[in-house]
């Protein structure tokens, strides 16, 4: 089974960074790498609710292995947390953030 580490670098406001080890995410054996032997590299677009949820993703640039992307949009709906945008009166808004996502082999 591939395993590796998902890095993910959000453009947006207040653009954050996380590096999330993939401890118990794998792919199956058949995924493996991505055509040219690297990492796989894909980005996605997430709806981010007040509370800084991720919501809703959709892949905007494919890694080339829907099974990949497919998992990298679950994994950022599940694990990432944003700092939520906000209006001119400070308060929480409702978002849409770009997140370059990269699998890395251990």
């Amino acid at each position: 089974m591939w395993l590796g580490a998902l890095l993910l670098a959000v453009a947006g406001v207040g653009a954050q960074q996380a590096e999330i080890p993939a401890s118990g995410d794998r792919f199956p054996a058949q995924q493996g790498e991505s055509a040219d032997g690297k990492a796989h590299v894909l980005r996605v677009r997430v709806d981010v609710t007040e509370t800084g949820r991720a919501g809703n993703c959709v892949v905007v640039a494919s890694s080339g292995n829907g099974a990949v992307d497919a998992q990298s949009c679950a994994m950022v709906v599940k694990r990432m947390r944003f700092t939520p945008a906000k209006d001119d009166k400070g308060n929480p808004v409702r978002s849409t953030y770009v997140v370059p996502v990269k699998w890395m082999a251990p």
